[in-house]
């Protein structure tokens, strides 16, 4: 399973980078606006990119995207996105069907996304279509409403296609990762911990400055300690702590695609 993050800024694409983290999601909405692209074309060799559209975060702040200049963007960097997604409304899978079918008679292939609360026979029609579904909306639900959704999905959709490539937006919990066979999941939880100044300590979420300093080395957290350090900038210890969490994931990242592979469910591209 290809666990990619989501990235918004050019020091956390530094750190994957760095740390040759393979599968990194960026968002038109982001990086048409930042001094990205260079980077991204640097590391094309080494990193597999997968592009979203922002649309979701565009609408949020009241900006807008049209399928003509995403269209336009795609083609104007074609060697960089192994995967692109489509220009999808969250609340409205007939605009998300219009825009699917206007970038697609432009000769791209965008993956589709299918979203929280939408009819299960938009799902049912697009496993019919596509080779690869995208799977969305369920940011900012709980645990339990995301499993029971996916449940649903599974038990009356997407268990009789296996073959079909899933992509999950917005997950990263290995609890649901482990649960269903997906091909790719994305998140972007380890940006905004990092930016936010917190680590995991033993598979708990907490900041740093509330670690007991008796514990910052006795639990591996040695590496961080500069996070206390006021001669360092705090853009260099937003990184750091970016670093860790990137190297957290590789780790849950070969532990899931092993644990599918056990089961029999080994994804070739």
């Amino acid at each position: 399973m290809k666990l990619f993050v989501a990235i918004a800024k050019k020091e956390a694409l530094e750190v994957a980078r760095d740390i040759k983290y393979r599968h990194i999601l960026v968002s038109y909405f982001y990086i048409k606006k930042r001094q990205m692209l260079e980077m991204i074309r640097s590391m094309t060799g080494e990193h597999e990119f997968f592009l979203d559209s922002g649309a979701y975060s565009a609408k949020t702040i009241g900006a807008k995207i049209t399928t003509m200049e995403l269209t336009a963007f795609i083609k104007a960097n074609p060697a960089l996105f192994k995967i692109y997604a489509g220009l999808d409304d969250i609340t409205s899978y007939e605009i998300t069907q219009t825009n699917q079918r206007k970038m697609e008679a432009d000769g791209l292939a965008p993956l589709i996304t299918f979203h929280y609360g939408e009819p299960l026979a938009v799902l049912g029609d697009y496993t019919k279509k596509y080779d690869f579904i995208a799977l969305g909306g369920g940011v900012g639900r709980t645990k339990t409403e995301k499993i029971k959704w996916l449940d649903t999905l599974y038990a009356n959709v997407l268990s009789r296609c296996p073959e079909k490539k899933i992509h999950m937006f917005g997950i990263h919990d290995p609890d649901i990762l482990s649960r269903y066979p997906f091909y790719s999941a994305d998140a972007s939880s380890d940006s905004l911990m990092a930016s936010n100044g917190w680590v995991i300590v033993n598979g708990k979420v907490m900041q740093y400055k509330d670690i007991p300093s008796r514990q910052r080395t006795g639990i591996g957290l040695s590496v961080l300690a500069k996070n206390h350090d006021s001669e360092i900038s705090l853009k260099d210890r937003e990184k750091e702590r970016y670093r860790v969490l990137l190297m957290k994931k590789q780790q849950l990242e070969i532990y899931i695609t092993q644990l599918w592979e056990k089961k029999g469910i080994v994804w070739k591209d």
